[in-house]
């Protein structure tokens, strides 16, 4: 368990690692590029100031393989992308912190042990939302939502 803060709410939580929320980001782990299937062959530069001649996924930007040797049609190749790799990750973190988003708020709305923010005079209060009318309408009120 560890506290997750809901976006766009004062509200935190500690949220719990259900078994569908497991499962969910098993599968969303399953979907990381591996397989390198589409690529384009690069030019890398080393540490020399010469490069080399390598594949570079365009999936996730990973270089792999064991360069090729050079050859005159090689001006034309593109270099390598650093930012690619970066770009990757930073859309795969997006997805993961979407995935807990829904599952925190999921059990939020479940009556799960919730946390207002950090200031002063609220720093250490904990209420268990308990399913009654004036718990709704006090998490509605935290989460933005109106009452239903």
């Amino acid at each position: 368990m560890k506290i997750i803060k809901l976006q766009n709410s004062n509200v935190e939580l500690l949220f719990n690692y259900t078994y569908e929320y497991v499962s969910e980001r098993n599968a969303f782990l399953q979907t990381i590029c591996t397989a390198h299937e589409k690529y384009e062959w690069r030019k890398l530069r080393i540490s020399t100031g010469s490069y080399q001649v390598r594949r570079q996924c365009l999936c996730c930007g990973h270089v792999f393989g064991d360069a090729r040797s050079h050859s005159d049609d090689d001006i034309f190749l593109r270099w390598t992308d650093p930012d690619l790799k970066s770009r990757y990750l930073a859309k795969r973190k997006k997805e993961e912190d979407a995935l807990i988003q829904k599952h925190a708020l999921k059990q939020a709305k479940a009556g799960v042990f919730v946390r207002y923010d950090r200031n002063k005079r609220l720093r250490d209060r904990l209420f268990i939302f308990d399913g009654t009318e004036q718990g709704k309408k006090r998490l509605d009120a935290e989460l933005g939502v109106g009452s239903r």
